[in-house]
């Protein structure tokens, strides 16, 4: 089977609240920009997403339920840093061990957060030890 996001073979599969199958990577993607079904428009949240979870696939959805509720709210500094903290937690340090993309990704965000609110994050920039 196909996720209608990327077109490809369905990787880590899960299920909407209204029963479609998707990557979990393409759907949490999506819904943090539409909070629909790519399929049938019903609302989605994070959470409502189930499926079969690794310990990789909890790390995943723990970060996107931060960065949801930092996309929902007022943005500000403080709220950034608890996602940068969630993403920095030791049970999720398996995607920035794991995913290079994932690590520039997030390094580059630390990076754009330090311009965009004039201080020094340096202690939240993900370095190997």
């Amino acid at each position: 089977m196909d996720c209608v996001i990327c077109m490809q073979k369905i990787k880590d599969k899960v299920t909407t609240a209204c029963n479609h199958e998707y990557c979990r990577e393409c759907i949490l993607q999506w819904i943090l920009k539409k909070h629909n079904c790519p399929v049938c428009r019903s609302f989605l949240t994070v959470k409502s997403i189930t499926g079969r979870l690794t310990r990789q696939g909890a790390s995943t959805m723990r970060i996107y339920t931060a960065l949801e509720d930092f996309i929902d709210g007022p943005r500000s500094l403080e709220r950034m840093k608890k996602v940068f903290d969630t993403v920095l937690n030791k049970k999720n340090r398996i995607l920035l061990t794991n995913n290079k993309d994932f690590r520039e990704a997030y390094n580059a965000k630390v990076s754009q957060a330090e311009n965009i609110y004039e201080v020094d994050l340096s202690n939240y920039y993900f370095k190997r030890d």
